[in-house]
């Protein structure tokens, strides 16, 4: 359900927005290549295992990275969408307006 929501949003995204279209195909690419994994394996196959002493960090693939950096950079569109959308439009100040029956004969 949430990759076919994905597709549709893709699909219908300004394509002026680039860092949002990037955001959702890679959230899509991730989350396909986790599905495919589990079709066809029946698990998603971890392969990433970094230790540096005893220090671990956590196992993960590269659909994993996708979806992680796709997520960031949605976040990063909406924050600065939202404050383009904030931002006070600069106004014109309104044109002044006679009185009726005010004109200048000089």
């Amino acid at each position: 359900m949430a990759i076919s929501f994905i597709a549709y949003f893709v699909i219908r995204v300004d394509p002026r927005r680039v860092r949002l279209t990037w955001s959702m195909a890679l959230i899509l690419g991730g989350a396909l290549g986790n599905i495919c994994d589990r079709l066809r394996i029946g698990a998603v196959v971890d392969f990433m295992d970094f230790r540096v002493g005893d220090q671990v960090w956590p196992t993960f693939n590269v659909a994993d990275m996708a979806i992680v950096v796709g997520v960031v950079l949605f976040l990063w569109d909406m924050a600065k969408n939202d404050m383009h959308m904030a931002a006070p439009r600069p106004s014109r100040p309104p044109a002044p307006v006679e009185a009726p029956g005010a004109t200048d004969h000089g």
